[in-house]
C-alpha cells in the first residue's frame, strides 16, 4: 500500500512538475519549451512499453515461431508510431491547459491525475485475476484513466464554464484578434515563435467561449461540441497521468532488476 503511494505521488508530481516550470518561466524565453522534453519523454515511454508488450504478445499467439510474419509483426513500428502521436498531441494540449486554465481547474486537473494514477494501478491489480499480462495491464490503464476521466468531467466542465480561463477573459477584442492573427502582412509576435505556435491554440480557446457564452443557450450543437472538446482534454489529462504512472513503474522494476 505504502509502495502505491509513493509511485502516485512521484507519478504526479513527475507529470506536474514540468508544467509548472514551463507556467512559471514561458514569458521570460522561447528556450523554455525544452522544459518540456522530460514531461514529452515520460509519456512517450510510459504509453509505448505497455501498447508494444500487448503486441507482442498478441503477436506471439497470432504467428508461428518460424513463420517470416513474426518478423514484421513485433508491434515495434506501431508502438512508436501511435505513441509519438499521443506525444504530439498530448504535451500542446497540456502545456496550453497550463497557461490558459485558471488555478481552481488546474488544482482539479491535479486530483484528477492523482486518482487516474491511483485508478489505474488498483484496476491493473484487479485485472490480473481475469487476463494474463500484459493483457490485464494494457485493459487497465485504459479503464482506469476513463473511469477516472468521467468521474471528473463534469466538475472539470462546470468549473470552465463559469470560472473560465484567466487568456479568455480577457480576450475582449477576440473576434479583431483573430482578423489580426490570419492578416499574410502580420509581424512576428512579440512573446516569440512559441506564441505564435500558441496562438492559434489560445485563438480556438477563446471562440469556444465566446460562442458557448452568445449563443450557446440557443443552440445545442455549441454546447454539445464544447462539452465533447472539453471532455477530450479531460481524458487526454488522465491518460498522460496514466503513461507517467506506467513509466515510474518500468523505471522502479528496472532499478530493482538492477539491485538483484
Amino acid at each position: 500500500m505504502a509502495s502505491h503511494v509513493r509511485l502516485v505521488a512521484l507519478s504526479t508530481i513527475l507529470l506536474a512538475f514540468p508544467l509548472f516550470l514551463w507556467q512559471r518561466f514561458h514569458g521570460s524565453t522561447d528556450w523554455a519549451i525544452l522544459l518540456l522534453l522530460p514531461l514529452a519523454w515520460m509519456l512517450f515511454s510510459g504509453s509505448r512499453k505497455p501498447l508494444l508488450a500487448t503486441l507482442q504478445a498478441r503477436s506471439l499467439l497470432e504467428s508461428q515461431p518460424c513463420s517470416p510474419a513474426s518478423v514484421f509483426s513485433t508491434g515495434k513500428v506501431k508502438a512508436t508510431a501511435f505513441s509519438l502521436l499521443f506525444v504530439v498531441v498530448t504535451v500542446p494540449i497540456l502545456a496550453l491547459q497550463a497557461l490558459s486554465a485558471g488555478p481552481w481547474t488546474l488544482l482539479t486537473m491535479l486530483i484528477l491525475c492523482v486518482t487516474s494514477s491511483a485508478f489505474v494501478i488498483w484496476t491493473s491489480s484487479w485485472l490480473t485475476h481475469y487476463w494474463k499480462e500484459p493483457f490485464a495491464t494494457s485493459r487497465g490503464i485504459f479503464l482506469g484513466s476513463g473511469l477516472s476521466a468521467v468521474l471528473f468531467f463534469p466538475l472539470l466542465l462546470v468549473l470552465d464554464s463559469t470560472l473560465h480561463s484567466n487568456e479568455c477573459r480577457s480576450a475582449d477584442f477576440w473576434l479583431w484578434e483573430w482578423f489580426r492573427f490570419i492578416n499574410p502582412f502580420r509581424s512576428v509576435p512579440e512573446g516569440g515563435w512559441v506564441t505564435g505556435i500558441l496562438e492559434p491554440l489560445f485563438l480556438i480557446e477563446c471562440t469556444k467561449r465566446k460562442l458557448t457564452e452568445m449563443i450557446g443557450e440557443v443552440a445545442v450543437p455549441v454546447q454539445i461540441l464544447y462539452s465533447l472538446s472539453f471532455a477530450t482534454v479531460t481524458f487526454i489529462v488522465a491518460r498522460a497521468a496514466a503513461a507517467t504512472t506506467c513509466f515510474v513503474q518500468e523505471l522502479t522494476r528496472s532499478r530493482q532488476v538492477d539491485r538483484n
